[in-house]
């Protein structure tokens, strides 16, 4: 039991930073957004198992294709965070 709690926590935990590193997106904070990903990456890669890991990754990629779009804007707006919106790994906190 207390590894599936454990599992559960890290699970958690990875979906808050991605939340974090969203909100960061969203206030223009490129570098702060980016350092959090990188953080829930090493979490995900580290200490996750592949089960677990799963919905999160999709999660990390959209994330960092918000903040390329972010960092490369050339005025067609991309954000495909608004495509996620109803997807399965929506996130739930």
């Amino acid at each position: 039991m207390v590894s599936s709690a454990r599992s559960l926590q890290k699970k958690r935990l990875a979906r808050r930073l991605v939340l974090i590193a969203q909100a960061a997106c969203d206030l223009q904070d490129l570098d702060a957004a980016f350092q959090v990903l990188q953080v829930a990456e090493i979490l995900l890669n580290a200490q996750m198992s592949a089960k677990d890991r799963y919905g999160i990754v999709g999660l990390i990629v959209g994330t960092h294709v918000e903040l390329w779009g972010l960092r490369h804007r050339d005025g067609t707006g991309l954000s495909l965070r608004s495509s996620l919106q109803g997807s399965p790994e929506t996130l739930e906190v």
